[in-house]
């Protein structure tokens, strides 16, 4: 190696460093720049997700609760779609603001579901997959849940909430004068689990086993 040579190369070794380090670099400050927040808080309002999937006896369509949560409420809110098998025609099943728990009768030629009425309280619904109309079948004071069809397909067997009549003192108490503001009545506590959160203490009801008996095999003439 001659003297111009070895001349060069250090000239050269300080310019090759520099290049190195600046390719280095780069792809650190365009990480920093490009990269964002994965999740915000409120995003959480943009998520939604699939429960409750039940496929109908014929194998060609499927219904499940579409899942999110109501902003305004901090609640998760659900309401009942049909989707074909093939991913094609996804709708929701009604107008009502929530609904949940889709029930295939047995020759699929009906869906049993719960879905809040006009008054807001949940009710028994059924969907006609042959005309597509949709009614309510109950005016229930409480709400049902657990719904189960009979194997021949008359019956709808769910369970609703009773009145617990408990009278844990022998003593009759006597009545407040008019305008009096007296202390609350004890509570006799002989549950597990008496409270939720964001609700605080749970009516005191039994669950109990009910049924209704389908009236007809068509829908009714003002199902929509």
């Amino acid at each position: 190696m001659n003297d111009r040579e070895s001349l060069l190369r250090l000239r050269l070794r300080p310019r090759i460093g520099a290049a190195a380090l600046l390719l280095f670099m780069l792809p650190a400050v365009s990480f920093t720049q490009t990269v964002k927040p994965v999740l915000k808080p409120l995003d959480v309002f943009d998520l939604q997700w699939v429960s409750d999937p039940q496929i109908s006896p014929d194998g060609r369509s499927i219904a499940y609760v579409r899942m999110s949560f109501d902003i305004k409420t901090d609640r998760p809110r659900g309401v009942v779609w049909l989707i074909g098998v093939d991913g094609k025609h996804a709708r929701p099943l009604s107008g009502a603001a929530t609904s949940a728990a889709p029930h295939w009768s047995p020759d699929g030629t009906r869906l049993a579901y719960l879905a809040a009425g006009a008054d807001g309280s949940t009710q028994l619904f059924v969907y006609w997959s042959e005309s597509g109309a949709t009614a309510a079948i109950s005016n229930f004071t409480e709400s049902p849940t657990a719904l189960a069809w009979s194997p021949d397909g008359r019956w709808l067997a769910f369970t609703m909430p009773v009145a617990a009549e408990r009278k844990p003192l022998k003593v009759e108490l006597p009545e407040a004068p008019k305008n009096a503001h007296w202390a609350d009545p004890p509570k006799l506590i002989d549950r597990m689990v008496f409270r939720a959160d964001g609700e605080g203490y749970l009516p005191n009801v039994l669950s109990a086993l009910h049924h209704r008996r389908r009236w007809r095999r068509g829908p009714p003439t003002h199902a929509r």
